[in-house]
């Protein structure tokens, strides 16, 4: 399993750090990722912070410990482990599919938005969209790849998680579906499962 990246900053009280670069869950452990140009060297140990920011605004903060540190990376451990796994459940990804979505204005599609399906699951689906899409909103699904084709695929939109000025994610629900749609998705989503649990 992957996980997408999100603006971070990178603090610490050792020789008053203050970086921006992006922040990633790490795929195990308690633990999450600073990654930048330049990823200032801080000794093991040290206790350190990554923020994730929006613009200025701080939206969660992961405090630890220093494990790794290198000129690309740095990594804390010992991060609160629930907040840990409420941010895999947010920026977890599987695949990164091109589709677009219509939102379902008075029982009719609007106009079609570009956007990347990056989590499928049975029930669910994150996308990853252009700002404009408020939690509730309904909206229907169309993917044309080699592999998968969904038409007009119901969805809601659970959560709205911000990712930068102008782009989110889209966590969803799925809707009930034709049987096209149905066999197609599900066909998909079990082939996720069978190679994650590789």
């Amino acid at each position: 399993m992957d996980f997408l990246p999100f603006p971070a900053r990178l603090s610490s009280d050792y020789n008053a750090i203050g970086e921006f670069g992006q922040g990633q869950v790490a795929p195990r452990d308690n633990a999450v990722d600073f990654i930048g140009d330049f990823v200032p060297l801080v000794p093991l140990g040290t206790a350190a912070r990554v923020d994730w920011m929006l613009g200025s605004t701080v939206i969660q903060s992961y405090s630890g410990r220093v494990y790794l540190s290198g000129p690309e990376m740095l990594r804390i451990v010992d991060v609160d482990e629930k907040l840990v796994r409420d941010t895999r459940a947010l920026f977890a990804t599987n695949t990164s599919l091109p589709a677009s979505v219509s939102a379902l204005e008075d029982g009719r599609p609007g106009q079609p938005v570009s956007v990347r399906a990056a989590y499928l699951s049975p029930g669910s689906i994150t996308l990853q969209a252009p700002w404009g899409f408020e939690p509730g909103s309904r909206l229907l699904l169309n993917c044309e790849v080699d592999f998968l084709t969904l038409r007009g695929m119901p969805l809601r939109v659970r959560t709205r998680v911000t990712l930068r000025r102008g782009a989110c994610l889209l966590l969803c629900d799925t809707g009930k579906m034709g049987d096209e749609n149905l066999i197609a998705y599900s066909a998909y989503t079990a082939r996720l499962e069978t190679l994650e649990g590789r």
